[in-house]
């Protein structure tokens, strides 16, 4: 009698939960994975704002504001001079002293002394000695438009190609105080300016970044989620070409975080992340607190 050839259905049974137990294994190793990487970000995150709140107990400013930054730094670097920043002087070193970085110093946009505020780190050896540096920053190149390069920003030591870009606050006609003052804004920008392609993270991964070490609120806390702002179409998130909006995959439910010329306090409070969106929508800002 000839044997029957193929699987009983224990031997089936058997190797689906072989299959469960090894899916189950590399979803906890993902997992953790995951959480150290999240760890060593947000470890990122604070170690550079903790370097910013050092030059200001140092100088009395924040990097790229400090207003006499020539005087003190000219020695170590001769092209910082002892001027301010501005679209015609483009190798001023000084800032404007207003305790922000300030957008409009410079012809090209944006950000003048938030690009400069890398370099009087890096002065003040800060990250890293003027004369080798960290590698993680190339060094001010003095132009009306820094933006035109990525040398002039901070790249992350954990998930390479993504920039620390130094900002003011957009948010400064509204009311709602925690989300005033300087910040990081950070992501895999195409340019030194903050255009991209996409956000670094898709809502739930944030949400999860923010639960774990803030708040939880996307615009509340040191931590904050908002749309990218997108290279091809100059509006936040994925959007059309001719501007048209699907909300629905945006990084949080507040829908204006690019029109910030009213006050919207009262849906700043109420907003969330919208975790049920997958695309890498959510671009961190990590907001500087002394």
């Amino acid at each position: 009698m000839q044997k029957k050839s193929g699987f009983t259905l224990l031997e089936l049974s058997m190797a689906v939960a072989v299959i469960g137990v090894l899916l189950s294994v590399m979803m906890v190793i993902e997992n953790l994975r995951d959480n150290a990487k999240y760890k060593a970000f947000y470890k990122e995150m604070a170690g550079l704002r903790e370097k910013v709140v050092n030059f200001k107990a140092i100088y009395g400013y924040l990097p790229g504001d400090f207003p006499k930054a020539g005087q003190v730094f000219k020695h170590i670097l001769s092209t910082c001079t002892d001027e301010t920043l501005h679209s015609d002087n483009a190798t001023g070193c000084n800032g404007d002293g207003n305790n922000n970085w300030n957008t409009g110093l410079t012809a090209g946009c944006c950000y003048g002394e938030g690009y400069m505020s890398w370099l009087h780190l890096q002065l003040a050896d800060l990250i890293g000695a003027p004369s080798g540096g960290d590698n993680y920053y190339k060094g001010y190149e003095y132009q009306t438009d820094p933006s035109s390069t990525n040398n002039n920003l901070y790249e992350s030591k954990v998930y390479g190609g993504v920039l620390y870009l130094p900002l003011e606050n957009w948010y400064n006609n509204l009311n709602h105080p925690s989300v005033r003052g300087p910040r990081y804004r950070i992501g895999p920008f195409t340019s030194g300016y903050d255009t991209a392609n996409a956000g670094l993270f898709t809502p739930l991964e944030l949400r999860n970044l923010d639960v774990k070490f803030d708040d939880g609120h996307p615009k509340t806390g040191e931590l904050e989620g908002m749309n990218f702002f997108s290279s091809s179409n100059n509006f936040g998130g994925f959007r059309s070409s001719d501007g048209s909006v699907n909300h629905d995959d945006d990084c949080t439910t507040f829908e204006d975080d690019w029109n910030y010329g009213t006050d919207k306090s009262a849906n700043l409070i109420a907003a969330t992340y919208k975790v049920e969106n997958p695309k890498k929508a959510c671009m961190p800002q990590f907001i500087i607190k002394d």
